[in-house]
């Protein structure tokens, strides 16, 4: 299982790239996260992974 909750990215003192974001995802199923360029779905990949940190909360488990 995957869970974000309310996560919120940005860079320095700039408007947030992504803001309050949240998703639950269950073991086995398959989504795609879609948008525009520049609107944020590299951001939160890279927070899931870990690479990056931001404020809320992201929680994986079986």
């Amino acid at each position: 299982m995957l869970e974000i909750k309310d996560l919120t990215i940005q860079y320095g003192e700039k408007d947030a790239v992504v803001e309050n974001f949240s998703l639950t995802m269950k073991k086995g199923e398959v989504i795609s996260i879609v948008g525009e360029s520049g609107s944020g779905k590299s951001t939160v990949l890279r927070s899931i992974i870990g690479g990056l940190l931001g404020q809320g909360k992201v929680v994986s488990g079986i």
